[in-house]
């Protein structure tokens, strides 16, 4: 998931700058790309079965909220100089989501397994 998210960057590069930085000025806007980036705190959730018909704890909010905020930003810095190849910066998303979720992990009990899967697919 996080090699197609920078895949389809690498190919769509102006459409996301464009996406994530100056069109948070409208109101429209705003309302997609936040839509977007809840869309990527869901499926973070979902993949690891954490998603309920309750809100999440806050804290399990906000660490994949945090993530997807870094990811945005990683995503703007990565083909802004092309000087990190795409294994490297997938790898490094997927770390900082692994470090992100076990800050947490101490009071959620389905943090670990969750965190054992992603330690099995990194």
């Amino acid at each position: 998931m996080v090699r197609r998210h920078f895949e389809y960057i690498g190919s769509h590069t102006q459409t996301f700058i464009g996406f994530v930085r100056p069109g948070l000025g409208d109101a429209d806007v705003r309302r997609i790309f936040e839509s977007a980036r809840q869309a990527g705190v869901d499926l973070v959730l979902e993949l690891f079965d954490l998603e309920s018909e309750t809100p999440p704890p806050p804290v399990l909010r906000a660490a994949p909220r945090g993530w997807v905020g870094y990811l945005d930003e990683i995503s703007l810095d990565w083909p802004a100089h092309g000087d990190v190849p795409v294994d490297d910066i997938v790898q490094l998303a997927v770390d900082t989501l692994i470090a992100g979720l076990q800050s947490v992990e101490g009071g959620h009990a389905d943090i670990s397994a969750m965190l054992r899967e992603l330690h099995r697919a990194a």
